[in-house]
């Protein structure tokens, strides 16, 4: 992917954008390549009658349009107010301050929403001061290029992303403080870091998607997370504690990508898809989990963990997707749904139990380690039944009516009803 890099660092306080003095605003265009700013607040190397945007002015748009692979400013400023700061054109670009104490403060100026857009093509924009929000302040990555910001956003405003529809991406990887909430109107917001969003609620708009990604373990979210959009697990564990209700459905993309579940309903209403193999689900610790999710199974998943042990149970249906996956079961799960469309093995030490009469899978079932237990009879749908290892047995006291042709290995047992 190509990235647009925005780094925000340092610390604001209340005073500063009281403290600011207001000057001249307008649309100031830095053209000049390779150069450095030399004097003053952003001073010189600007076009546009002025030296530069010497701003604390609510109307002020910054556009960078060089080619430079540098700009410094050298006299530090406290704080600049502005409404826009724009990339375009080609060239990797930094804008840095000498000891990083500078705060860009976007504020609406009556007329125009505060943004940050990259529209620099291949190329990178490296900004390294800490960055306020005052009001709702869009992000924005046109066509397949990505806007990073890698350290702290504070303020009171909320952070919108709305980027091309053919695949723009916002990527916040700093632990963020801000209190407005995270609105996600169009593409993507990635995250990797447990308090990159903040401690607002986040909304996901139809189109919009929360990406949680590969860089860090994801341990915390700010506030609920709801709307139409979608979230992505993309390769690392991520905790989710509170009660979700987006629609969009959650898909676990990556081998190393695990759903540790703290809340029943954190995973939303929406179907969740494993489109890795290796992506798992678990409780977190030993509490058990009742999850009401249709679940889409078209790779080897992992279901439960030894240490983060409670009971899943998966009260929504299961598309095996027309495969036969293996599912690893590291403890306790009870499989309570519908499961259709294929066959699976069942591999690990758990204890799986299907307790659906109405099963409807054709492709078989394969026991080759742990305990698989019947909760209902008919429960192994309509395929055939190999145990090879482990144990076979009733899921309760009482006795369990089976169809399936069944081949059973010398390794195999035959468990009384509630042993093994």
């Amino acid at each position: 992917m190509k990235t647009l890099l925005v780094l925000f660092r340092c610390a604001v306080a209340a005073g500063f954008l009281a403290a600011a003095t207001a000057a001249s605003a307008g649309v100031y265009s830095n053209t000049l390549g390779n150069s450095y700013w030399s004097g003053g607040s952003w001073n010189g190397n600007f076009t546009n009658g002025a030296s530069g945007p010497v701003t604390n002015d609510a109307s002020t748009v910054v556009m960078f349009t060089q080619s430079a692979s540098t700009q410094n400013n050298t006299n530090d400023y406290p704080v600049v107010v502005l409404n826009q700061l724009v990339r375009v054109n080609a060239g990797n670009f930094t804008l840095w301050s000498s000891n990083g104490a500078g705060v860009l403060i976007f504020t609406n100026n009556g007329a125009a929403m505060p943004s940050v857009v990259n529209s620099a093509g291949t190329y990178t924009l490296t900004i390294n001061q800490l960055i306020n929000l005052s009001t709702t302040t869009t992000f924005r990555a046109d066509t397949a290029y990505a806007l990073t910001v890698k350290s702290n956003i504070t303020g009171r405003g909320t952070l919108a992303v709305s980027n091309n529809a053919a695949g723009g991406s916002v990527v916040l990887t700093g632990s963020n403080s801000y209190t407005g909430g995270t609105a996600i109107q169009l593409g993507t917001l990635a995250v990797s870091h447990g308090f990159a969003l903040g401690t607002g609620a986040v909304s996901i708009a139809s189109g919009g998607t929360l990406q949680f990604n590969n860089s860090a373990t994801i341990t915390n979210l700010g506030g609920t997370i709801s709307g139409a959009g979608a979230v992505v697990l993309a390769n690392r564990p991520v905790l989710l504690w509170t009660s979700n209700s987006y629609s969009g459905g959650t898909v676990i993309a990556g081998a190393s990508a695990r759903a540790l579940l703290a809340n029943d309903h954190a995973l939303g209403v929406g179907t969740i898809v494993f489109t890795a193999n290796g992506a798992a689900l678990s409780s977190t610790g030993a509490t058990a989990r009742t999850v009401a999710n249709n679940l889409v199974i078209s790779n080897n998943v992992v279901f439960g963990h030894v240490t983060d042990s409670g009971l899943l149970n998966l009260t929504g249906n299961a598309n095996l997707a027309d495969g036969s996956p293996t599912l690893t079961i590291s403890s306790p799960v009870i499989l309570a749904g519908v499961v259709s469309n294929g066959g699976f093995t069942k591999a690990g030490s758990g204890l799986l139990i299907l307790s659906n009469a109405a099963n409807a899978y054709a492709g078989g079932t394969t026991n080759s380690a742990g305990t698989l237990a019947l909760g209902a009879d008919y429960a192994l749908g309509s395929g055939t039944l190999v145990m090879n290892g482990g144990v076979l047995r009733a899921a309760d006291a009482a006795a369990r009516a089976l169809s399936n042709n069944v081949s059973f290995a010398a390794n195999s047992v035959l468990g009384a009803a509630g042993s093994g």
